[in-house]
């Protein structure tokens, strides 16, 4: 399935008073929305200064958000002026508390790497969902796509990785920002914008594998594909695994065969073929389920339909 952009949400130009209070936001069909926070975080983090959201010599990590009511959104904010000191600076996203969220944002102890992070806890329990291969200066447009299980995360407008994620907060509907840092980063222009469902562009194939007899091993591969272009300009994502294998890496569609595994009568896994740029898909693409002990195999065609389905059956 795909998505496009639809209403404006909210935003804040932060074109207030110098302040420590945030107060709410001045944009949006949301109207005024509050900045909130957690149990564990303070307003006071933040302030107003100079007609930008500034940090106010916060010792810890603070994320604030608004309440919008949408999980798929788009989140977008420019960081006008870094931060420093081993802090960073940055977007809050699908936070359900100050201890459970994903955040992006730019990073002093890296040289101003963007990166995308889940947080399980505010304390640890912190995973690199993607990393940029590059650093950058400010002004930087920082710019978040949530679209049901996938997060698409860019920086000045193009696109530096995909996380096809479990459903880790995919209902949150708080989003934000974040910072840790010292009274020296600087964000402007913050907008939240609902996605909504695209159904005509497709920008994602999905499939499922099914066994339904007990299998030793199970590969899936790309059979043949009617693309217009090469496969390292598609990626293939893995999720919903219920079998007892290791759930395969997700990497580009050139990539493959990719090792499912032991299957047993009703285990299944789900993947989803997508550009690498986003971009709509052309043509389609035959998928190859094999039972390697056997020799047997399954083709799906995938293409631009709701839901598509493979079952090996021996």
């Amino acid at each position: 399935m795909s998505y496009t952009v639809g209403t404006l949400l909210v935003s804040d130009s932060f074109n207030r008073s110098n302040n420590i209070a945030v107060g709410s936001t001045d944009g949006g069909v949301l109207g005024p929305l509050p900045w909130t926070t957690g149990a564990g975080a303070s307003l006071t983090s933040y302030k107003i200064d100079g007609n930008q959201l500034a940090s106010n010599m916060s010792p810890s990590i603070e994320p604030m958000w608004v309440v919008t009511g949408k999980a798929d959104v788009r989140v977008q904010g420019v960081v006008t002026t870094l931060p420093d000191s081993g802090a960073n600076f940055g977007l809050t996203l699908r936070a359900t508390n100050v201890n459970d969220l994903y955040w992006f944002g730019l990073d002093f102890a890296s040289g101003f790497k963007a990166y995308l992070q889940r947080h399980d806890s505010i304390t640890g329990n912190v995973d690199n969902l993607i990393v940029s291969s590059g650093t950058y200066t400010a002004p930087a447009t920082l710019r978040v796509d949530l679209w049901r299980n996938e997060i698409r995360c860019y920086v000045n407008g193009t696109l530096i990785g995909t996380a096809a994620t479990s459903p880790f907060n995919a209902t949150a509907t708080r989003h934000g920002v974040w910072t840790n840092n010292d009274d020296t980063g600087r964000l402007n222009d913050f907008a939240i914008w609902e996605l909504v469902s695209d159904a005509g562009h497709c920008a994602e194939f999905v499939g499922t594998v099914t066994g339904v007899v007990a299998s030793s091993n199970v590969q899936l591969s790309v059979a043949s594909n009617t693309f217009p272009d090469a496969l390292s300009n598609y990626r293939i994502d893995f999720f919903a695994d219920t079998t007892s294998g290791v759930t395969p890496s997700s990497g580009l569609l050139n990539g493959g065969p990719w090792t499912i595994g032991p299957m047993n009568t009703g285990e299944s896994i789900s993947y989803a073929i997508t550009r690498v740029d986003g971009a709509h898909i052309d043509g389609s693409c035959v998928m190859r389920a094999t039972d390697t002990a056997f020799g047997l195999f399954w083709d799906l065609t995938v293409q631009c339909t709701p839901f598509a389905r493979q079952a090996l059956v021996f």
